[in-house]
């Protein structure tokens, strides 16, 4: 009757056009394009049948909306133009701007997106750039290029807003996002003057200066109006649960860069081309841009406005190509780089706007509103802070890619290439506001920072034991001592005749950093989990974002008979994502103030029955806590086909008309359950020795690692016609 399994229909399209018009013979041109999308894919039911009759009681429009499929649509309107005029022999004039508006919107009877899938989205993006190249002299030439861009993204929550909820019973989440809605815009001017001195077999030279100011106004709240955890749907629906509540906070700031850069290219011999550069930088943040938390100042010494604002950037870059033969069958290759990026305007904006205005509240207990978002009166609200440390820096990074293409005979040919990246001075989080010394113990030499307090399969720490100052909530320190690190290989092959086009790749990498919680998109998650000194280097390995194995493989195969007509196929695997056996949303084992950065033991083989048989990746740390990023979700696979026929021509332009199948494989993707162990309901928490040990009853989970929300969107069929080229 609710209509839980309708499966709401889609349909999806998108047009393009394109026209050029020569003003002036040889001399000026126009052109302008445009392009107009909607694309709709099917998003799967948030909460099984018997969770949505357990909440039946909260109306049938809220259960429609959790319990049913839903459409997620995404519309795109865009125009180009560009004018383009040679006002003499000796120099050129370029204009171009462009506009483009984008919506993202779930509709249907399950109207709100699962948390997987984001918020609604709107934004507006423009550019407006032009450059005027004029040659000097014979071999000497000024060109100079600037433009203004921006965007203005709007995130938006489904109507009504329905606060971030989970259910430690099932995993299964409820609500919106907890980090939205949100705002942002940036405006970006550039201005750059180039000369280039071209002097023959002697080389070419670049040199040039740069100025760019950039100005974001943002609006966000990581936490939202409210965040919610409740062991099952009976405790939703009673009121008794965990909450946590953050004020929404903005900012609006501008960052200045100036820079000065130069380049050599030469070929010193045939099938020879080298290349070489620096650049210089001097980039600007705001000085002294928080209000000064006084009270914070008093209690520690430290101003949160300190910070450096000025930081110079040297970076340099090289390459090498050389054909031994000078033939065009054998090339190879090597590029290498330092390059340093801008401060992280995500930090600049916490750090701006959580300066001691903004408050916290977390509980747990009864008397709450998972509907309206609120908490009892009681429930206390804390200032939260972020700072930015006197070490600030922007991040750098170090690349080098060698490589050789050789190309054999018959239209074969093969490449293989090594890639390295290193990135250092990334931002990561801790709290200064924990305890300096732990209260007590758990069962694991875990040290336990404030008194846990249970409710169900809930734990957290609430009291003023749980922070060094009482009198602040989370104080945030940003500080610049993370890394990331990247090595691959690539192999490929492909082949070109007049029946075939054949291409295939694939690469081995690796990825590993200390960038704890990257991919989790949470200030709580981002906290290191605190385990005993004897856990060595936890936050050093797998990076949330290692995918060791991608494969990539096409074929076209024309029709000589028919002219413009073609039969193709594409296959693209990738590993599956990484992830670390953890609790279930809502455990904050170790009293840090985060329920999303916790970390169990690992129970022996025979504790764990069926799901040590099941994954591997936990026969090498059983009785031992859970190694970062150890288990690995499902492959994905996808594959697409195309059948394209050309039947002449329509209006002197070229006409085709193809089909295609996307999505023909159908991966196992979603949402993996990582919760490990369970806090079993009903036993109680247990402190011991003058209140040194604690002891939180567990349970193994027996649907560790599966998908608990699928996110594949199904399969499509796609029709269109093409005229021109």
């Amino acid at each position: 009757e609710l209509g839980l399994d309708d499966t709401p229909g889609l349909t999806s399209y998108q047009a393009a056009g394109r026209a050029s018009v020569d003003l002036k013979p040889d001399t000026t041109t126009l052109l302008v394009a445009s392009e107009v999308l909607q694309h709709e894919a099917p998003q799967r039911a948030r909460i099984d049948a018997e969770t949505a009759d357990a909440l039946s009681v909260l109306g049938s429009d809220l259960v429609l909306a959790l319990g049913a499929p839903s459409v997620e649509r995404v519309s795109r309107y865009s125009g180009l133009g560009r004018f383009y005029t040679q006002p003499s022999d000796a120099s050129r004039v370029l204009i171009r701007g462009n506009i483009a508006y984008s919506e993202r919107t779930f509709d249907g009877p399950g109207a709100l997106p699962a948390p997987a899938a984001g918020l609604g989205e709107s934004s507006t993006e423009f550019s407006l750039a032009g450059s005027f190249v004029s040659e000097i002299s014979d071999g000497l030439t000024l060109e100079i290029r600037g433009g203004v861009s921006g965007s203005d993204r709007v995130f938006e929550a489904a109507a009504p807003w329905i606060p971030s909820a989970h259910l430690a019973a099932t995993g299964l989440p409820l609500g919106d996002l907890a980090g939205g809605p949100a705002e942002s815009s940036l405006t970006d001017f550039s201005l750059l003057p180039v000369l280039r001195w071209d002097r023959g077999t002697a080389g070419a030279f670049k040199t040039g200066l740069s100025t760019r100011i950039l100005r974001y106004d943002m609006t966000a709240s990581p936490g939202g109006v409210g965040d919610f955890a409740f062991t099952d749907a009976d405790a939703l629906l009673a009121g008794r649960g965990l909450a946590r509540t953050q004020d929404e906070a903005s900012s609006t700031f501008t960052t200045r860069e100036v820079g000065v850069f130069a380049q050599y290219d030469v070929s010193p011999s045939p099938g020879l081309d080298v290349s070489f550069g620096a650049r210089f930088d001097y980039e600007q943040i705001p000085a002294a841009e928080p209000s000064l938390d006084t009270d914070w100042l008093a209690l520690t010494g430290i101003a949160n406005p300190d910070y450096p604002d000025a930081f110079p950037q040297l970076d340099l870059r090289g390459s090498v190509s050389w054909d031994p033969a000078n033939d065009g069958r054998t090339r190879l290759f090597t590029v290498g780089s330092v390059h340093h990026g801008n401060v992280d305007p995500t930090a600049l904006f916490e750090a701006f706007a959580r300066d001691g205005g903004t408050e916290a509240t977390t509980y747990i207990g009864s008397g709450m509103s998972w509907l309206n978002g609120t908490v009892p009166g009681s429930a206390t609200s804390l200032p939260t802070l972020a700072l930015l440390g006197p070490d600030l820096q922007p991040p750098r990074s170090v690349r080098a890619t060698a490589g050789v293409v050789r190309e054999l005979a018959g239209g074969l040919s093969v490449h293989l290439a090594g890639d390295f990246r290193r990135t250092d001075f990334l931002a990561r989080r801790r709290n200064l506001n924990l305890p300096t010394t732990a209260g007590a113990r758990d069962a694991f030499s875990r040290d336990v920072y404030g008194t846990l307090t249970k409710d169900g399969a809930l734990v957290a720490a609430t009291g003023e034991n749980a922070r060094r100052f009482p009198g602040f909530g989370d104080v945030w320190a940003l500080d610049p001592d993370g890394w990331s690190e990247y090595r691959a290989i690539t192999a490929g092959l492909e082949v070109r005749t007049e029946r075939v086009d054949l291409y295939g790749a694939f690469t081995r990498s690796e990825t590993r950093d200390n960038w704890v919680g990257a991919a989790a998109g949470s200030p709580w998650a981002e906290l290191d989990p605190l385990l005993p000194p004897f856990v060595e280097s936890w936050a050093e390995g797998r990076s949330d974002f290692d995918r060791p194995n991608r494969v990539t493989a096409s074929a076209l195969f024309p029709v000589p008979s028919l002219p413009g007509t073609s039969v193709s196929a594409t296959y693209r695997f990738e590993s599956g994502r990484p992830f670390t056996p953890r609790y279930r949303y809502g455990v904050d084992a170790n009293g840090d103030g985060s329920w999303e950065n916790d970390v169990p033991f690992v129970p022996q083989p025979e504790d764990l029955g069926e799901v040590y048989d099941a994954w591997d990746c936990l026969r090498n740390q059983a009785g031992g806590f859970a190694v970062r990023n150890s288990c690995r979700g499902p492959s994905s696979h996808h594959m697409s086909a195309r059948l394209q026929i050309g039947f002449g021509a329509l209006g002197g332009q070229r006409a085709s008309l193809f089909v295609e199948g996307l999505n023909l494989l159908e991966s196992e993707d979603g949402v993996i359950d990582e919760a490990l162990v369970l806090v079993d309901p009903d036993a109680p928490l247990t402190y011991a020795q003058g209140d040194t040990r604690v002891t939180v009853p567990l349970t193994v989970n027996p649907t560790f690692g599966e998908v608990l929300l699928p996110t594949t969107r199904g399969r499509m069929l796609r029709v269109g016609l093409r005229i021109g080229g």
